[in-house]
């Protein structure tokens, strides 16, 4: 049985300490990480790591015990999403920040790809999906919203 476990799911770095690393994950190998939810903790998940589809199993299967949601930004322009992630960059912590522009670009430009393949799954399964486009910290505060009230 699983305990109460709440997971969001956003697309963003994957799980480097797991030694899976942000530009070696694939949408189509997002399925791989659903075991982590049966293992009664409390999981916060990053969208890389499981997919709409997945998530929509796991809700049937659980859905007293378990929240799910997506963010991306699907409905932003690239060069916008690029401004905003080097303005609100966190300087030398931050890994993306040294990377070139060309290559910080690039990650911006799949990210958002990304985020519409999600949000299109999302679609499909009945998972809910917030975009962070516009209104980003108002739209993570819903989602999380959503995750404590949803069971």
């Amino acid at each position: 049985m699983v305990a109460s476990t709440h997971f969001l799911l956003c697309p963003n770095r994957a799980f480097t300490t797991l030694g899976v690393e942000d530009k070696s994950v694939t949408f189509e190998t997002a399925g791989e990480s659903e075991n982590m939810l049966w293992t009664g903790e409390d999981y916060l998940i990053e969208g890389e790591a499981i997919l709409p589809e997945s998530a929509r199993r796991v809700l049937d299967s659980n859905s007293e015990n378990v929240a799910a949601c997506f963010l991306g930004y699907a409905a932003i322009e690239v060069e916008k999403k690029v401004e905003e992630t080097k303005a609100h960059s966190s300087g030398n912590r931050d890994w993306l920040m040294n990377e070139s522009d060309e290559a910080i670009h690039r990650h911006i430009e799949n990210m958002v790809e990304y985020s519409r393949k999600v949000q299109t799954q999302c679609d499909q399964h009945n998972v809910p999906y917030f975009d962070t486009s516009t209104n980003f910290l108002a739209t993570v505060e819903r989602a999380k919203e959503h995750l404590f009230t949803a069971r």
